[in-house]
């Protein structure tokens, strides 16, 4: 006698405890040697690089239609493209923003900036002391924004962690590397601009 004990779609068989598969390949069974040709998987995120790559080297097949959420990768992967060229649309506006609000701060203080070009003061002294004050500025937003990022992610991590999809606990240092040079290239086409209005006031 026997119990139906559940019901799954993503099975097409029969599961039996193994010692009753065993009694029956020896009982009723025609052949002496028994081959495997399906294997359930239990994994606590089933699109982990490294059991992809296991897979991948001992050529097995994976039925992906019946993965338990097998369409959720995809899902995933299309959210975090949104989210990327939504987040790179968001940091050029940002940066063409904070660029124009200190060009407008420039061009409130023409006067001054005239001013002190009347009384002596050289373009690169007065270009340079805003270059410099434009750096504070931006390296203190800059700061704030990796440490928010930094805090952000571990957060995350911990909670994705706890739903069985681990992620590093520390952001990729591609991501810090990508944020410096980005600020380096602000910097740097600011400093020729405000060098080149400085200029134009001085002529």
């Amino acid at each position: 006698k026997g119990n139906i004990v559940g019901f799954s779609d993503r099975i097409n068989s029969i599961l039996i405890p193994k010692s009753l598969m065993d009694w029956a390949n020896k009982k009723f069974g025609s052949t002496t040697e028994s081959s495997i040709s399906r294997l359930i998987l239990a994994t606590d995120n089933p699109y982990s690089l490294a059991l992809q790559q296991f897979l991948k080297a001992n050529n097995y097949e994976v039925s992906t239609g019946k993965l338990i959420g097998g369409q959720l990768g995809l899902v995933l992967n299309i959210i975090l493209g949104i989210l990327a060229f939504i987040g790179l649309v968001i940091t050029l506006l940002s940066i063409l923003v904070f660029t124009l609000n200190f060009e407008l701060i420039i061009s409130r203080s023409s006067q001054d900036i005239d001013l002190l070009l009347q009384l002596g003061y050289r373009p690169k002294q007065i270009s340079d002391l805003l270059v410099k004050q434009l750096a504070l500025l931006f390296g203190a937003v800059l700061v704030l924004a990796l440490v928010t990022l930094i805090v952000a992610h571990f957060g995350l991590s911990k909670w994705l962690a706890s739903q069985s999809f681990p992620l590093e606990g520390m952001v990729h240092w591609s991501v810090i590397l990508v944020a410096l040079l980005l600020g380096i290239f602000f910097l740097f086409g600011n400093k020729l601009l405000i060098e080149k209005r400085v200029r134009g006031l001085f002529r």
